[in-house]
């Protein structure tokens, strides 16, 4: 485990994940208040890109403090963050793809729908 002294004597060993962390919590702190409260939809592509950075700099916060000392205790929150935005990376590819294609999940599902329907 990192000591005080090792924050001490190499004090960029905290700082660089502690501003990663601070700037990744507040973005997707910030997108879900702007959700929550009914002022950006969850499919907005604001809202998808702030959590996709936000997940990303937690990501690279915590894989930088999983190669310290003792870093293991950090694993779970590289994947927990990877994961994050990863979905948030999906959520992208979905509006992505509805705006190019025109193609959304309401208009997949009616034709899954009309195709089930023509068979019967």
């Amino acid at each position: 485990m990192r000591t005080h002294s090792t924050y001490c004597t190499d004090p960029m060993a905290f700082a660089w994940t502690l501003v990663l962390s601070s700037v990744g919590s507040l973005l997707i702190i910030t997108a879900l208040f702007l959700t929550v409260n009914g002022i950006y939809r969850g499919d907005n592509v604001g809202i998808i890109l702030l959590n996709i950075l936000g997940g990303a700099l937690l990501t690279a916060a915590a894989t930088g403090n999983a190669f310290g000392e003792d870093g293991t205790e950090f694993i779970p929150f590289v994947i927990l963050n990877g994961i994050f935005a990863l979905i948030a990376a999906s959520g992208l590819a979905r509006w992505l793809r509805k705006k190019i294609c025109g193609v959304g999940a309401s208009q997949q599902s009616t034709a899954i729908d009309i195709q089930l329907e023509s068979t019967l």
